[in-house]
């Protein structure tokens, strides 16, 4: 294995889709509209040699994001490229980063020190990676903000000695029924909850505690699965269909579902990074959710000036929680409903969060959350300096219903005054879309709106975002917007 040091130039390779960070992308102004289309190139994978697989040195042609001599961070995974490719960006401004992944490398080519190609994301070979790397030079941390490697990148994380969540930590957050259990034991409130196997062990569950309930898969994330039911009738279904998603999740967590009594009021999340153990908010997104009686979340906002990022009651149910884990160094994504009671935790993710919530803190605060990530990573956790106050949201657009996508249309944007807003698509021809319970996460499209208002952003974002056009080919061989 070898790699090659270069040297950083302040320049992005020509003709690249470089994914929604401002900092690489002009702001879109009012009656501009803007935004990088999908990578419609195939990205079958090449059989990976067994073993800890194949290393490749970052080519020296790209432009290196970092200085020479930056600490070297591992990267399991980096996620999809338009949802994830701004926080390698913000990663390898500050950090030398070296990736290890089942999948070719193609776009994060231009931010890496290094790849490893492994044939699987397991514990044997993905320490034996970041062992092959250390044997050339000092690692300063290892990561992951994908929610598929969060465990096995504690548990090397804990073998190499380096930071970490630390693998009691992130189990307690990936497995959602040992969550439960823990935060009550810890005295914080928690709906009623069982995990079932089957469904008339989830019918006799609801019945003695009442409908309406939630049904979730034990594992998984992004609401992929979760779904509300109001009879015995509903239950059996939607325990089917959580059970069916469970299966595209971790071996660990397949089968059975989480049934759980009905929280009311609305939903928030807040992600933060825990340095020793102790919890700090960064910033809040208030969720927008929709298809029911799915949970699928159709958007988000950040308001740089939140009320709730100072609230105490909040903040102590958090700590509390991450505590109650034993969640030590990371960064973490936990969803609250906000009842008529308090603030009740409904998970905690061990990474950041997703559907660009971090992106939105970046443009609504300034923070960078994927170098706060290495930071944490790395013990090097200094203030985090908010330099933008204002609130930014997004909107997804999801089809009517089922289709294959011929084309998706986007809309000029007229926003008003200090309003700047970016249509993204994220569905490329030929792509199947569909709605709960035939799929989740569905989405055509995005919009992102940033302002001085937040519910003033919400709604353009969501205004634009239902302005975006699919042509699909429905059942009928013609074509149909939707």
């Amino acid at each position: 294995m070898s790699f090659t040091e270069v040297s950083h130039e302040e320049k992005t390779p020509a003709g690249r889709c470089l994914g929604p960070d401002p900092e690489l992308h002009r702001p879109c102004r009012p009656h501009q509209r803007c935004g990088p289309r999908p990578d419609h190139r195939d990205h079958a994978r090449p059989p990976a040699e067994p073993g800890h697989g194949r290393s490749s040195a970052r080519p020296g042609d790209h432009g290196d994001p970092v200085t020479t001599g930056a600490p070297l961070v591992l990267l399991v995974s980096s996620g999809q490229q338009l949802y994830r490719e701004y926080l390698l960006s913000q990663l390898s401004g500050a950090f030398a980063v070296w990736l290890i992944t089942d999948e070719s490398v193609d776009w994060q080519a231009p931010y890496l020190t290094g790849t490893t190609r492994v044939a699987a994301l397991d514990h044997e070979q993905v320490l034996a990676a970041a062992r092959d790397v250390q044997a050339q030079r000092p690692v300063a941390g290892l990561l992951s903000w994908d929610e598929r490697y969060i465990i096995v990148t504690a548990d090397v994380a804990d073998t190499l000695g380096l930071p970490g969540a630390s693998p009691a930590g992130v189990r307690a957050c990936r497995d959602k029924a040992a969550s439960r259990d823990i935060l009550r034991a810890a005295g914080l409130p928690q709906p009623h909850s069982r995990y079932c196997l089957t469904p008339d062990e989830a019918v006799t569950f609801a019945g003695r505690v009442g409908y309406p309930v939630v049904v979730k898969p034990r594992g998984m994330g992004a609401s992929i699965g979760v779904a509300r039911a109001d009879s015995d009738a509903d239950l059996r279904l939607r325990f089917q269909e959580a059970a069916d998603s469970s299966l595209q999740g971790a071996a660990a967590f397949q089968h059975g579902a989480l049934v759980e009594t009905f929280l009311t009021g609305p939903e928030i999340s807040v992600d933060g990074r825990v340095v020793a153990g102790q919890f700090e908010a960064l910033w809040v997104a208030r969720k927008s959710v929709g298809l029911p009686p799915h949970f699928e979340e159709t958007g988000h906002v950040v308001d740089a000036a939140d009320p709730l990022l100072t609230d105490p009651g909040l903040q102590d149910v958090l700590q509390r929680a991450h505590t109650a884990a034993g969640f030590q160094d990371g960064m973490t994504h936990t969803e609250l409903k906000l009842t008529p009671a308090g603030p009740v935790i409904v998970e905690i993710n061990g990474r950041l969060g997703g559907d660009l919530i971090p992106h939105l803190a970046t443009l609504a605060t300034g923070l960078r959350p994927g170098q706060l990530a290495g930071e944490v990573a790395t013990r090097r956790a200094g203030e985090a300096t908010r330099t933008v106050c204002q609130s930014a949201a997004i909107a997804f657009r999801y089809p009517d219903a089922d289709l294959t996508v011929d084309r998706v249309t986007l809309p000029e944007l007229a926003l008003p005054e200090d309003y700047a807003g970016q249509c993204v698509a994220l569905a490329a021809p030929g792509a199947a879309l569909g709605l709960p319970p035939s799929a989740f996460v569905g989405r055509a499209a995005y919009a992102v709106v940033t302002g001085p208002d937040a519910q003033t952003c919400r709604a353009l974002s969501e205004t634009l975002a239902q302005a975006v056009t699919v042509q699909a080919r429905l059942s009928a061989p013609e074509l149909a917007p939707v």
